[in-house]
């Protein structure tokens, strides 16, 4: 009787180191949750197509690059660095929202080319000398 109690006892033990874990519950991380850094940029304009790094003199004009943070609630927010009307550098914050396929800033979808853990591409359209072009931004991790 001693060895049938002592089984059950070890065995009620045992069931609850294995019976849960506390992260069962949680969600699973999607890898475009986090920070991006906006590394280069690429279009198809004829003679003046290519790519370049997105702090290209052309595109920032010496201001520092842009951010993307993507949150685990769906909520996108946008770090831009550009010249204002005083010609001096400032940060400007968009907020949006996100899925898989699209990133949504102030309206406009920028849509999920492709996505890593470490790399992201969005294509979306940007008003350049003149003419509005759809561009591909890589963002890194």
């Amino acid at each position: 009787m001693k060895k049938i109690v002592k089984f059950i006892a070890i065995a009620v033990v045992g069931f609850g180191f294995v019976a849960c874990s506390s992260d069962d519950d949680a969600a699973p991380v999607s890898p475009m949750e986090g920070t991006w850094v906006a590394k280069t940029i690429s279009y198809d304009a004829g003679a003046h197509s290519g790519t370049y790094p997105f702090d290209h003199e052309i595109f920032k004009k010496g201001c520092a690059t842009d951010y993307l943070t993507l949150t685990a609630d769906q909520k996108a927010s946008l770090k831009e660095n550009n010249k204002n009307e005083a010609d001096v550098c400032v940060d400007q914050i968009s907020n949006g929202t996100w899925t898989t396929a699209k990133v949504t800033i102030n309206g406009v979808d920028r849509a999920v080319k492709s996505s890593s853990a470490t790399e992201l591409v969005l294509v979306y359209p940007i008003n350049f000398m003149g003419q509005t072009l759809d561009v591909d931004v890589l963002y890194t991790k």
